[in-house]
């Protein structure tokens, strides 16, 4: 049996054969690994976008939707490329929350490549007594 794990490497490579921009060696489009969880106060999204400076990042919320989309400029003029393996041009991943969210309460990091959205919790209703 072909696990998810699998079928989505197979997907890439296929993709990194097939995805050029103008005949050229340099894939337009990509996808960082991300993982999304959540704690009993907030949910978390986590994406790995090494080498993207936060000027080229957009994050956005959308009711239950979280948006991350980006663009990675790696190739270089000056040199000739004997193998390019890192994803580069643009990206877009989506993330389904839970409806209960706080969307006055959204923060974001990003550090050493890593980009942190923690989503705080719309605090449940209290029982009226």
């Amino acid at each position: 049996m072909v696990s998810l794990k699998n079928i989505y490497l197979i997907h890439r490579q296929i993709n990194s054969i097939f995805d050029f921009a103008d005949g050229c060696e340099q894939p337009v489009t990509w996808t960082p690994y991300s993982d999304v969880y959540e704690t009993p106060s907030s949910y978390y999204v986590v994406v790995e976008i090494p080498g993207l400076k936060e000027d080229r990042i957009i994050a956005e919320v959308q009711g239950s939707m979280v948006k991350v989309r980006g663009d990675r400029k790696t190739k270089r003029e000056d040199c000739r490329y004997h193998q390019i393996e890192r994803g580069c041009g643009g990206f877009s991943r989506s993330f389904t929350l839970p409806e209960r969210i706080d969307s006055k309460e959204i923060k974001a990091l990003l550090k050493d490549g890593i980009l942190v959205i923690k989503i705080s919790k719309e605090p449940e209703d209290s029982p009226i007594n």
